[in-house]
């Protein structure tokens, strides 16, 4: 029997410590996806220097499943995009748009990966979060936060 999963997204610091505050609600990738529902925000271990200075959070945790957001729309992004996303307007990037997200306090160990990958949804019964619809979500791909193999998938 499989265990459940959901998508999960890597996120540098100090990005994916604002998406766990609420601070900001539109990560930005140059890749898009049809997937929506929900996604688990994995505070990867590098660090985007630049966002630290302007931002802080230089000793925010890396490495680790931050929080679980609801993925709601994923489109070009414009202007009006750059508040919630923290970060200017560029031509060829999305705004993936996040809603009710829930900070895991602590986090759990995660390691990252490229792309949507997934992580059991065992990770986050110690928080009280149920981010699955009703019903079985079998999957046959290995799970990252699971075995620590490399799983890349874009779903």
């Amino acid at each position: 029997m499989s265990e459940k999963t959901i998508r999960a997204l890597s996120v540098r610091q100090p990005w994916a410590s604002m998406i766990a505050e609420g601070r900001k609600t539109i990560e930005v990738r140059t890749w898009l996806t049809h997937y929506r529902g929900p996604l688990a925000i994995v505070a990867g271990l590098a660090r985007d220097r630049d966002g630290i200075a302007l931002h802080g959070f230089a000793d925010a945790p890396r490495g680790v499943l931050i929080a679980v957001a609801e993925l709601v729309d994923v489109r070009p992004m414009t202007e009006d995009d750059e508040e919630a996303a923290c970060v200017a307007c560029s031509d060829d990037a999305y705004a993936w748009v996040l809603r009710n997200v829930s900070a895991l306090v602590p986090p759990p160990p995660c390691r990252g990966a490229q792309g949507l990958f997934h992580v059991e949804t065992r990770m986050l019964r110690a928080y009280q979060i149920d981010p699955l619809p009703a019903g079985p979500v079998p999957t046959s791909e290995k799970t990252r936060c699971q075995d620590r193999s490399k799983v890349k998938t874009r779903g």
